[in-house]
């Protein structure tokens, strides 16, 4: 979020919208590569790790964290910048998030908590 609201703090001008194209085209890309990384993950598993004698009782617990850890990495690569894509085309959402994200952490008073 902190990322996200950088850009409305920058004066308009080239350098505002060179960093405004350079973060969308990140996260486009970042999209494209979890895209093709994805399907490839799914027809190309990753070898059985083989368990030595030290790291047998590791195993147990180790190996479905990192599963899940792994998971959750590909569940934020994709979300990340689809909420991204949600924010930039919605503006009425985005406004509204913002302006509550902004009020929290800056102690500026929402219309919403003014009963307006």
């Amino acid at each position: 979020m902190a990322l996200g609201t950088f850009g409305e703090e920058l004066s308009e001008g080239s350098r505002r919208e060179t960093g405004l194209i350079a973060h969308v085209w990140t996260g486009l890309i970042v999209l494209l590569l979890v895209a093709v990384r994805i399907p490839w993950r799914v027809a190309n598993p990753p070898p059985k790790s083989s368990p030595t004698e030290f790291g047998k009782w590791l195993i147990e617990w180790t190996d479905p964290a990192a599963r899940i850890m792994h998971y959750l990495l590909y569940v934020l690569l994709v979300a990340v910048p689809l909420v991204g894509i949600a924010f930039s085309s919605r503006e009425d959402i985005r406004s509204r998030c913002l302006a509550s994200w902004k009020s929290r952490h800056r102690g500026v008073p929402t219309e919403r908590s003014h009963g307006n």
